[in-house]
């Protein structure tokens, strides 16, 4: 079930990162946050940024902003802690023990994010199996 619950997040971020890279985003307002902050956590320095960029998208955008800032603003307190803490703290480690030209700090923030989600999805599925 694990491995199924897996694959399955692996085929559809692979479909996300394929409609990413054809499909031009819509201008949503959650873009629009990205665009006016002066650091917009989307960053595509590598494959791997590239490719992780399809997963940067809706409210990963806030939670990424939550991880390497705080809370800024009064619609970041819709989100709960617990992620964005534990996105800084892998991504400070990856980040940490990575050189920046292989790994950017937004690109390990992003794959700590990744990451996080997956491993969560799979507990899951395995506490849902028995």
């Amino acid at each position: 079930m694990v491995a199924l619950a897996l694959l399955s997040r692996l085929l559809l971020f692979l479909l996300c990162a394929l409609f990413s890279l054809t499909v031009r985003d819509y201008d949503s307002s959650a873009l629009l946050v990205a665009v006016t902050q002066p650091d917009s956590h989307t960053s595509s320095h590598t494959l791997l940024g590239s490719l992780l960029n399809a997963a940067c998208k809706w409210d990963a955008l806030f939670f990424l902003q939550i991880a390497h800032s705080g809370y800024l603003y009064e619609k970041n307190h819709a989100f709960f802690p617990l992620y964005p803490l534990l996105i800084r703290a892998v991504g400070s480690t990856l980040h940490f023990l990575i050189p920046s030209e292989y790994l950017s700090k937004d690109e390990a923030f992003l794959l700590a994010g990744v990451g996080i989600s997956w491993t969560s999805f799979a507990l899951s599925a395995t506490l849902l199996e028995k």
